[in-house]
């Protein structure tokens, strides 16, 4: 018979253990004498399940499970007494994921050591993982948690279990034995007032917030879980202070942008913005804060919400700037506010205030945009020529100001001017892409197309990566083009527009016109106007084009329909204009005589030779240049006569 030899590396280890093991039964009489009493010694381990427990730690260590529960069975089939044997074949079964196998070896050992927690939780495992066995998993916790120095972990456990069964009474009761643990920390707290809240019991989760937060102030998760818990019972002002008390304690476990909507929205109401309001003292660092929140909120937001939470904003920036009368700032901030508001009168004082308490340009700017709000542009120019000089290239204003000055120069009619502005400009700050983009629009204003046709050629490669700059680049080229008698090229930059940007209501309505002014791609042409039409349905360049669409179709009643809509709405805004707006009028003046005249064409279509004429002269005294209206009008006098003279003639 061959004999297997094991390796020698195992002997060393081995033979150390046996060595170690005997050294501690061993035992001298005191002083060299004889023993009268003989110390018992304890049973020696057997060598070979020794052997194979060495093994088996050494396979263990190597995570070679499997070989390690062969080498532990062996060792029990010698030695079924050592708890040790079996905690370890328990330990390396469930390693392996055998947890109903583990639950027998798990049991024996605890038979024999109950005071091994690392042992008891394995056999926890096996019940509940192996066996499914609830009831005594549970049984195990209670002996964890009775024996454990720190028994979150069972009584974490509990909970699951408990949450499991959809036992109620007991998880409330699990958690109110661990709200009364002596020590507890922030965090076991925290995870017990969470599961209060969860299970509706908010008095409980309410105390330990409380608690929370006696401690450690600076919480910032807890003030924000009693807020909840305070908003749910009504008590909304409560709330409210405990949010205010979580802003200045902000950290990772918070998103301060929900504490912000929160109160934003907790005193969106009148009532509680009072109460705001009427606090002595005053937290003037809180409510500068709420109304930049709710101006940040308010610039997403144009529904009319928007414009609720930008009253909001004035409204405490007022109030600010009553109690801090030597700042600015607050001035300007109201005044911005007021403006977008559409209280120019109200956005003016604002700003002169803040100028008056401090002289900077931008102040002054403010009062400029609110005379430009009003076109009352020699007022405004009068300021902004000003103050251009003190605003330098490297200023964060410098781009408003010269923008504003040239549109208030353009807006009198004085391009030059404004041409001049913008290329000084663009020499001093040669990478702001607004400053062509305005020279480009002097050069439409002039109907020089040339000239803006090559600014804006020259300007595209520098915006391609701005989509908002880009759009604004291909709409004014495509326009300069197509007044240029480019009408492929102008038609093909509006096409890349509308891939860019398929709702640009101007770009539609500009490319179905130009259609319909050729008679070409009708049908396509419908559909652009269309769609203009559904962003602004009353706006009466739109309407127009539609109805010359259905003119170029040959279908003059629904044309008529849409002129006389085009022309009441057109007439309308001419009547709101003001004695300064007289650039706006001229330009209004211009495009009320192609309706006009487009609605004469119509009307001799349809045979209503009175209406012809009547439209043709409105056309004629709106713009006495527009071309063929008066060769037009001739010829339907020459032709059917003129009723006006024969009238005047009797």
């Amino acid at each position: 018979m061959t004999h297997t030899t094991r390796p020698a590396l195992h002997r060393p280890v081995r033979l150390a253990l046996i060595g170690l093991l005997f050294a501690a039964c061993a035992s001298a009489p005191p002083d060299g004498g004889i023993t009268v009493r003989p110390v018992p010694k304890p049973t020696p381990p057997d060598p070979a399940a020794l052997s194979h427990f060495v093994d088996a730690r050494l396979f263990e260590m190597r995570g070679q499970h499997e070989r390690a529960i062969a080498s532990l069975r062996a060792a029990i089939s010698i030695d079924s007494t050592s708890a040790t044997l079996y905690g370890a074949l328990a330990r390396n079964l469930a390693a392996k994921g055998r947890h109903s196998d583990a639950a027998a070896p798990a049991a024996a050992a605890l038979a024999r050591e109950g005071s091994n927690l690392d042992i008891r939780w394995i056999y926890h495992e096996s019940l509940i993982s192996g066996l499914k066995d609830t009831t005594a998993a549970l049984d195990q916790l209670e002996e964890i948690v009775r024996r454990d120095p720190n028994p979150i972990k069972g009584y974490d456990r509990m909970l699951k279990i408990h949450d499991a069964r959809g036992d109620n009474a007991a998880v409330i009761q699990t958690l109110d034995r661990i709200s009364a643990l002596p020590g507890l920390n922030e965090h076991a707290k925290m995870i017990a007032a969470q599961n209060y809240t969860q299970r509706g019991v908010s008095s409980k989760a309410l105390a330990l917030y409380t608690d929370i937060l006696g401690g450690n102030p600076g919480r910032s998760d807890a003030w924000v879980r009693l807020a909840s818990l305070q908003t749910e019972a009504g008590d909304t002002l409560g709330a409210a202070r405990s949010l205010r008390r979580a802003v200045p304690n902000q950290n990772g476990r918070v998103n301060p942008r929900r504490i912000w909507r929160q109160l934003a929205n907790i005193y969106g109401k009148k009532t509680r913005m009072d109460s705001l309001l009427s606090e002595s003292p005053p937290d003037l660092e809180f409510q500068e804060a709420l109304a930049g929140v709710y101006r940040s909120i308010a610039g997403r937001d144009p529904s009319q919400r928007g414009v609720h939470l930008l009253e909001r904003s004035a409204l405490l920036f007022n109030h600010l700037s009553r109690l801090k009368p030597d700042r600015a700032d607050l001035f300007a901030k109201q005044g911005e506010l007021l403006l977008g508001l559409n209280r120019p009168a109200d956005a003016r004082r604002a700003f002169i205030h803040a100028g008056e308490v401090d002289n900077r340009p931008e102040y002054h700017l403010g009062t400029a945009h609110t005379l430009l709000y009003e076109r009352e542009y020699e007022a405004a120019l009068q300021i902004l020529e000003e103050i251009t000089p003190r605003v330098t290239p490297k200023s964060e204003f410098y781009g408003k100001t010269i923008l504003s000055l040239g549109n208030a120069y353009s807006a009198l009619g004085r391009h030059g001017e404004a041409r001049a502005v913008y290329e000084a400009s663009m020499a001093l700050a040669p990478e702001n892409t607004a400053f062509p983009y305005e020279l480009g629009e002097t050069y439409v204003r002039d109907g020089d197309w040339e000239a803006a046709t090559n600014v804006f050629r020259n300007l595209l490669p520098r915006v391609e990566e701005n989509p908002v700059a880009l759009g604004q680049t291909l709409y004014g080229l495509a326009r300069a083009l197509e007044r240029s008698d480019a009408f492929a090229e102008s038609a093909r930059t509006f096409e890349r527009l509308l891939s860019l940007h398929p709702n640009h209501a101007d770009a539609l309505n500009y490319l179905g016109y130009m259609f319909a002014e050729r008679g070409v791609r009708l049908g396509e042409a419908e559909n652009f106007i269309k769609r203009a039409l559904g962003s602004d349905p009353e706006n009466g360049a739109y309407l127009d084009s539609l109805g010359w669409v259905y003119f170029k179709m040959g279908d003059y009643r629904r044309a008529q329909e849409y002129l006389k809509r085009a022309i009441d709405n057109e007439e309308a805004e001419m009547k709101k204009l003001g004695p300064q707006d007289t650039a706006r009028r001229r330009g209004m003046l211009e495009n009320l005589a192609v309706i006009y005249d487009h609605a004469g064409d119509c009307a001799l279509a349809l045979n209503q030779f009175f209406e012809a004429r009547a439209w043709w002269k409105l056309a004629l005294e709106s713009d006495p240049d527009i071309e063929h209206t008066a060769e037009k009008l001739e010829k339907l006098t020459s032709e059917h006569g003129d009723p006006e003279a024969e009238d005047a003639d009797r």
